[in-house]
């Protein structure tokens, strides 16, 4: 799989439901079954019990419940036991607690324990990239502050989040979903960015909806994944950004979590953005210009045509494009440059539920097979094999519940073989 990133010296809804006035789902109270059928929720709040987030109902009116969450947490730390999970029959409660703010998961799904929290780490993060860790400051020092009257319209870009975490496994498995395009159109978006030359440039990309065509960046400034996925969110789950040339503080928490970023942000085609992080903030004529040559660079080399190609033919993307007999899904990780691939779902797949179901066993056997370099297990539906080999990769390949080990194995290196390949 071709690399995105260049060295320079320089539940049953989709991601994007929440438009209009309200959120969604804000209107659902605690007693309705309808808020108690989801099967994960999120929580945040403070440490003295204010709420300030809530995926599903309003914050306000879930303040006795998100009371009792506190409760818990700090029955725990008055006996000096952390509690990080609950597993209570089929529901899982975790509790991850960062300075004054208190972060909850509660899942009936079949995710680790592992990945729940990596998600509302994830979750945190977030939060970070609008407010820095001056939030927590603000927090510490008036620990009754009511941190929803600030929130500013922001809980719809964590409900964005909340949407996304259900069906890309990039968000809650620290990992970065290159967009699929040919390695020649690739390079010359990689070789273009590079022509942007500042001291003060951190990172510009392209990317193709949620996933990254090219990414170029300061020698000295690695992006984390956890950063890719709060700065993608932001500018894709924000519809303002779609209309003009975008100006906008951001944090990047892994890269500093007290110090504000500037992201130049501009869509030179519907769902294809040219995105220039900034360490000053007056660089916005500058990232304006070099707009304008990037652009010059990709129209006439009709690079920008074959991205928009790719996407409109991202569905030719299946399980059989390998050519591999018995091959019905995949999923693969390099553990180096922390890049995932997938293809789309097809045949047993297509329905949002079995689509759940697959990504979640893929979650499943991430945190078996890593310890281990094999790891086979036979379902009611598929049989599923699994490679890890230590800093280096994962790869799951799904197959029918007949095939043996033996013939899974052989599948499964056909298939490492044509990524490497491609």
């Amino acid at each position: 799989m071709s690399s995105v990133e260049k060295d320079t010296k320089v539940e049953d809804e989709t991601p994007g439901d929440e438009s209009g006035d309200r959120r969604k789902h804000q209107k659902e109270a605690q007693h309705q079954a309808k808020w108690q059928n989801h099967k994960k929720h999120y929580f945040m709040l403070t440490n003295s019990g204010k709420p300030i987030y809530t995926r599903y109902g309003d914050e306000y009116e879930l303040a006795g419940f998100m009371g009792i969450l506190q409760a818990i947490t700090s029955h725990g730390e008055l006996n000096n036991d952390l509690i990080r999970f609950i597993i209570a029959g089929s529901v899982k409660v975790c509790f991850m607690t960062k300075g004054p703010i208190i972060l909850v998961s509660i899942s009936r799904t079949n995710e680790p324990i592992s990945i729940l929290r990596d998600q509302i780490e994830l979750m945190y993060a977030q939060i970070i990239s609008i407010f820095t860790l001056s939030i927590e400051n603000l927090l510490t020092r008036r620990n009754t502050h009511d941190l929803k009257q600030i929130m500013g319209g922001s809980e719809r870009l964590l409900d964005t989040l909340a949407s996304k975490l259900q069906l890309d496994l990039s968000l809650g498995m620290k990992g970065i979903h290159p967009f699929r395009v040919s390695s020649t159109a690739r390079n010359f978006v990689g070789a273009t960015l590079q022509t942007i030359k500042s001291p003060d440039i951190l990172y510009a990309m392209i990317l193709a909806k949620n996933q990254i065509v090219s990414l170029v960046r300061n020698k000295r400034q690695n992006l984390h994944p956890d950063d890719a996925q709060v700065l993608i969110n932001l500018i894709t789950g924000s519809t303002g950004f779609r209309h003009s040339e975008v100006w906008t503080p951001v944090c990047l928490p892994q890269l500093s979590a007290k110090a504000w970023l500037h992201c130049y942000v501009n869509f030179i085609r519907k769902d294809v953005a040219l995105v220039i992080v900034s360490a000053t903030q007056e660089n916005f004529y500058f990232c304006s210009q070099a707009k304008d040559d990037v652009l010059k660079e990709l129209e006439s080399s009709k690079s920008l045509d074959t991205i928009v190609a790719a996407l409109e033919d991202h569905e030719n993307y299946c399980p059989t494009l390998p050519g591999i007999s018995g091959l019905n899904h995949f999923f693969y990780k390099s553990l180096v440059t922390s890049q995932m691939t997938m293809p789309s779902f097809t045949g047993p797949y297509l329905g949002i539920t079995e689509r759940k179901r697959l990504l979640q066993l893929y979650q499943q056997m991430y945190y078996r097979a890593t310890p281990h370099k094999v790891f086979y297990q036979q379902y009611q539906n598929e049989s599923v094999l699994a490679l890890a080999k230590k800093e280096s990769f994962f790869v799951c390949a799904v197959l029918s519940p007949f095939e043996s080990k033996t013939q899974a194995s052989a599948i499964c290196l056909q298939l490492l073989q044509w990524i490497r390949n491609e």
